[in-house]
């Protein structure tokens, strides 16, 4: 579903606003009693997508597309794991094989995801993986057969970074919360940045020698 479209032609831009892209629960039911339904489904939604030099000719050839800037304001990602009693054949097909097929190549300037939210939800846990403002900036993407095999490359982008604040995970044993403001990724570079590290006690000191006994 899509609230609003606003399209330049002139200057080749497109800006997509209230996206949301859920899934059929009628369907997905169905596919299930098949046994062809995936372990995992999508509810997706975006403030605004915006794009960037993606011309008429390249609506009507759909080959070899090159963009110039794609960003994503907003997206809430909502994932829903569920037990299947069932093995699907696992499909040996890459991201590359799949855009080649489709459009012989695609490349992207910068991808930029602003504020992202993802949440993990998982049939019969009541436990969560959440991530909260994300922030996520790729540049000089290319998807082809040759840079399914680039190892220089993360996610197909020359150049990546990612950056997470107000992170929060509990210890296996439910003991501790660590607590960091913020992790900084720059893929390129092989580098990790973590800033203020806390680690807080899930319970108080009278009740952690009865929790260890």
């Amino acid at each position: 579903d899509v609230e609003k479209i606003n399209a330049d032609v002139v200057n080749s831009r497109i800006i997509l606003s209230k996206v949301r892209i859920s899934y059929d629960s009628v369907v997905y039911k169905q596919m299930r009693e098949a046994k062809d339904a995936p372990a995992d489904v999508f509810d997706i939604t975006l403030s605004s997508l915006a794009i960037d030099g993606l011309t008429p000719a390249d609506l009507i050839k759909k080959r070899d597309i090159r963009l110039n800037i794609l960003m994503i304001e907003q997206p809430s990602v909502h994932v829903y794991h569920h037990q299947l009693d069932y093995e699907r054949p696992k499909k040996a097909t890459s991201v590359s094989s799949l855009i080649e097929k489709e459009m012989g190549s695609f490349g992207l300037n910068v991808l930029t995801l602003k504020d992202v939210d993802f949440v993990y939800h998982n049939e019969g846990s009541k436990i969560q993986t959440t991530l909260s403002d994300l922030n996520v900036s790729l540049k000089d993407i290319l998807i082809n057969e040759e840079t399914e095999s680039d190892t220089s490359r993360f996610l197909y982008a020359r150049d990546a970074t990612m950056r997470l604040k107000n992170f929060t995970h509990k210890a296996a044993d439910s003991l501790y919360t660590f607590v960091l403001d913020s992790i900084t990724v720059f893929a390129a570079r092989n580098e990790l940045r973590v800033q203020s590290v806390k680690v807080q006690p899930r319970i108080s000191k009278a009740n952690y020698a009865k929790v260890m006994k």
